[in-house]
């Protein structure tokens, strides 16, 4: 499974029941074996997953539909991280210099931006009801949702819609990069000479 980052704007902290991870993946069928290490003791035994027999589709079937759920799983957690992320670069920002310095302003507002396509805002001071679109973590949940909605072969579209979501993280990851070494990086080192 994944965690959520704590939601951001005027409603910090506030958990909308819209606001929920990605679900787990479920492990297809298939023969496993666990292992269990306790006190330098170590116990293994073999088990087999064996697929529902009312359950049409194959188990190749089911098996594409854990890889997706899996490569959602993983992306849900870099975009996580990367919001999480950019919370720590803006705090420390806000620690270097005051919002009045040249250029502060600025950083912050793509900060911002970035971070409103990640995950969406809760709001803020002047509308604390306004919440903005859905961003990159809400579409990953309700698309692993809709994968794992039946036990089916994950569809084109689903597919299609994964791809467009890994590309918009990863122009945002870009655009980040950017800002660290062209803005951040370069006040960072301003500050520190003066």
């Amino acid at each position: 499974g994944t965690t959520m980052p704590p939601p951001n704007g005027a409603l910090d902290g506030y958990m909308s029941v819209d606001y929920s991870p990605p679900s787990s993946p479920v492990a297809p069928p298939g023969a496993y074996r666990v292992r269990l290490e306790v006190d330098g003791q170590v116990f293994e035994k073999s088990f087999e997953i064996r697929k529902d027999p009312r359950v049409a589709a194959s188990n190749d079937d089911l098996r594409a539909q854990f890889d997706l759920m899996v490569n959602i799983r993983d992306r849900f957690t870099e975009v996580s991280n990367t919001v999480l992320g950019i919370r720590d670069v803006r705090a420390a920002v806000e620690v270097l210099a005051p919002e009045s310095a040249a250029g502060v302003d600025e950083i912050m507002q793509v900060l911002r931006e970035i971070e409103g396509t990640l995950m969406f805002w809760m709001g803020t001071r002047e509308h604390p009801m306004l919440w903005s679109p859905p961003g990159l973590t809400e579409k990953l949940s309700s698309l692993s949702s809709a994968v794992q909605s039946g036990d089916a072969r994950p569809t084109a579209s689903m597919y299609a819609v994964f791809e467009d979501i890994t590309q918009r993280y990863e122009s945002q990851k870009i655009r980040l990069q950017q800002l660290v070494e062209r803005k951040i990086t370069p006040l960072q080192a301003s500050i520190e000479d003066s």
